[in-house]
């Protein structure tokens, strides 16, 4: 799915012959194997992109039991389309192409033996829920399709690579998605509480970025329909769900499962104000590196600060409309919401990296 997908947008921003200046994937991916030839390119980075999601999952499997011939025949077959493909994508450097092929296979050869640990007795059956270092292994390995979605020019490659890691520890652990709250179904309840949050964070967030000077109010006459939709579309999709996935389902999820088997009895207040504290901080910090986009009077370490603050308490409702719901659905939602109103009091120019 994600490989159509990605062929869909690919294929209609080509037929559309968008602008190369906001959209400069179009010129890399133009020059991927064969200059000039948009088509095989394009099948080209598709079938990558297969080969360098399928490899985890493979892994996963080795998770649950020993290592076996038949996984060592499909795994040493992807890790070698893996090499080529790398080789390949990177014809300014093939040696830095094959030499991270190469790194994924000794990778994969440290993970043996790791995997498929019994359990024994009456939880024989039952879930594992702590980490063991197969999976860190798997999460460098995971982190490795970085490398894979840098070129052509797509700069969200670090979420995809994490949230895939996420994904994968979804269903290895055994848990399910309910544990994780990864849904992305919309009920009628979590609306009720979605309108309520974005309500409360309007009435806070938009009179402190607007009194401390982070934020100058455009002329929102001028703005019509079709531009207020397309930006909420935009950063919902381009980074709300990444960025929930990571925030919310990831860390949120991490902090609250070490809070119940590290605290005797933990309040139901406990199991949401400090994981949601917690992954707030950490997003906050996070965006430390965003730059002022238009003229402001703001020193640039006053900007970073307030930004940081601004993010924090953002993440704040993110992180409450995701424990009230235990879906991500909704704080994907407020989360587009928040950006989108940030981002046109702004009024800051658009890119689109892919």
């Amino acid at each position: 799915m994600l490989c159509v997908a990605l062929g869909i947008y690919l294929s209609l921003g080509n037929a559309l012959n968008l602008n190369p200046q906001h959209f400069p994937w179009l010129v890399q991916l133009n020059d991927l194997l064969v200059p000039g030839q948009f088509w095989p390119n394009t099948l080209f980075f598709l079938g990558g992109v297969w080969v360098s999601a399928r490899i985890p999952f493979v892994m996963l499997a080795l998770r649950q039991v020993s290592f076996h011939l038949k996984a060592q025949e499909q795994l040493g077959g992807l890790l070698l389309l893996n090499t080529l493909y790398l080789g390949l994508h990177h014809t300014g450097n093939p040696v830095e192409g094959i030499a991270v092929g190469l790194t994924y296979g000794l990778v994969c050869l440290g993970m043996n033996g790791l995997g498929g640990e019994k359990q024994s007795g009456r939880d024989s059956c039952a879930p594992r829920v702590r980490l063991i270092p197969f999976d860190f292994f798997l999460m460098i390995l995971c982190a490795g399709i970085i490398y894979c979605f840098s070129t052509p020019s797509f700069s969200f490659g670090v979420f995809i690579a994490v949230d895939l890691f996420i994904l994968i520890l979804v269903y290895g652990t055994g848990l399910g998605r309910d544990h994780f709250g990864y849904s992305f179904q919309l009920r009628p309840s979590d609306g009720r509480i979605l309108l309520r949050n974005i309500a409360i964070a309007s009435l806070v967030l938009i009179p402190v970025a607007i009194a401390s000077g982070f934020v100058r109010p455009q002329n929102v006459a001028s703005f019509s329909f079709a531009k207020v939709f397309s930006y909420f579309v935009l950063f919902t999709f381009r980074v709300g769900i990444f960025e929930e996935i990571f925030f919310r389902s990831g860390l949120m999820v991490l902090f609250r499962d070490l809070l119940q088997s590290r605290t005797q009895n933990p309040s139901s207040q406990q199991l949401v104000w400090i994981p949601a504290l917690g992954c707030s901080i950490l997003f906050g910090l996070s965006h430390i590196g965003n730059e002022a986009i238009t003229n402001t009077t703001l020193a640039p370490w006053q900007y970073k600060g307030l930004y940081i603050i601004l993010a924090t308490t953002a993440s704040l409702f993110y992180s409450i409309t995701f424990a009230q719901t235990n879906r991500l659905a909704p704080s994907i939602w407020i989360h587009g919401f928040v950006d989108t109103t940030a981002v046109l009091l702004l009024g800051g120019f658009l890119t689109v990296p892919f």
